[in-house]
């Protein structure tokens, strides 16, 4: 995860848990219909390209077509 993405994900941390392991960092955030929550994608958005989505897998789909317009 570059720096601007880690102190943007840091900035968000009061909706976040995290977990740390071999130098990477993990964050788990709940969220009711995640693949509808506007203001999710622009988080995940924010944190630019050393974000991985784990899951739900049709998250990382919907956002690789809203970066690429």
């Amino acid at each position: 995860m570059s720096p601007n993405s880690l102190a943007e994900a840091l900035d968000n941390s009061r909706i976040l848990q995290k977990s740390f392991s071999d130098g990477s960092m993990t964050f788990t955030i709940s969220v009711y219909q995640p693949l509808h929550a506007g203001w999710l994608k622009s988080i995940l958005l924010g944190l630019g390209s050393g974000a991985k989505i784990i899951k739900p897998v049709e998250l990382q789909s919907i956002l690789i077509d809203r970066a690429k317009k």
